[in-house]
């Protein structure tokens, strides 16, 4: 933390805001392109789905997972837990949105 006394010019101090100003705003312009290039919900929609069609002959299909070697209850959790995490997708793009707002 930066003291304003008389060892500290205030130029020292501009500076020091300056440049925190400048990361913050390189910091909002990161989030800012994550969630508009690459969190997007029809983006993760599509990963999501396409790893569901991957994997579900291994977790629910015949190739399933086995009784005692599975966290599963029963095969429609392996698709609860997809809309879930698309679920998770609009969540937090919304609470992006409303912190970029800010």
């Amino acid at each position: 933390m930066i003291n304003i006394n008389d060892s500290l010019p205030m130029t020292d101090f501009k500076v020091e805001k300056t440049r925190a100003n400048d990361t913050l705003h390189i910091w909002y312009r990161n989030v800012t392109e994550f969630s508009e290039k690459y969190f997007t919900p029809d983006r993760m929609y599509k990963i999501y789905s396409d790893y569901y069609q991957l994997l579900t002959t291994y977790v629910i299909g015949e190739q399933g997972e086995k009784t005692n070697y599975t966290f599963l209850e029963n095969s429609s959790d392996f698709a609860e837990a997809i809309y879930f995490l698309k679920q998770q997708v609009v969540d937090r793009k919304i609470v992006v949105e409303e912190f970029l707002s800010k």
